[in-house]
């Protein structure tokens, strides 16, 4: 089973790490406020209560220990020492920040999985992230010929094992055409959540690796 550190603060901080935690997936939470924190286990919470609705007796008790079991996923710290994982998942919103170097200095064979699709050496794989991504889960790996092929490999692991849709480029390109129209379509979650599920199950829509 693939690990991640996901680093950084905000939103896309907290539903990255709420994706790959919900699938089981162990992640290591760095440079995350305490309301980052306090939203991804809202985040859980929900996605429990979505999974066990409550209609028997018992199913208070179900929610409360899947909670637990995907609580156990995370590991929240402050302590850049402390840290591991296969891959570390940038959502600082900054090139380069200090937050990442610090991370890359005591987990230097990670690769970075950089949110806002910069890829600044051969370590380094850019993604573009189709948000809001608790809705689309879709992504699109920026190409760069000097990316590294096994640390590519093991972005494209941990992308698959949370359950995002990678694009290619021809299918990005599709869904260039298709993006903004889909958000204005509806603010509704579920209808949103509809319209792209639709999208990324067409024939020229389907995930590329795996």
């Amino acid at each position: 089973m693939a690990s991640a550190i996901v680093v950084g603060n905000g939103k896309l901080a907290a539903v990255m790490t709420k994706l790959l935690c919900s699938c089981g997936t162990p992640v290591a939470l760095y440079g995350a406020g305490k309301s980052t924190r306090d939203t991804i286990e809202s985040m859980l919470q929900e996605h429990v209560e979505e999974s066990f609705p409550l209609q028997f007796i018992d199913d208070l008790r179900h929610q409360q220990e899947m909670l637990s079991r995907l609580m156990e996923n995370l590991r929240m710290t402050d302590d850049v020492s402390r840290l591991f994982g296969e891959v570390i998942i940038d959502a600082t919103k900054g090139q380069n920040s200090a937050l990442i170097r610090a991370v890359r200095r005591f987990v230097p064979e990670a690769p970075v999985m950089n949110l806002d699709g910069n890829a600044a050496d051969e370590k380094t794989i850019g993604v573009h992230v189709y948000e809001p991504l608790e809705i689309t889960r879709i992504m699109q790996i920026v190409p760069s010929p000097e990316v590294d092929a096994a640390s590519l490999a093991r972005v494209r692991t941990l992308i698959n094992n949370a359950k995002i849709v990678e694009l290619d480029r021809e299918q990005g390109d599709i869904m260039e055409n298709h993006y903004h129209t889909l958000l204005c379509v509806s603010a509704d979650r579920y209808s949103l959540h509809w319209y792209f599920f639709t999208l990324t199950s067409l024939p020229q829509l389907s995930p590329p690796h795996g």
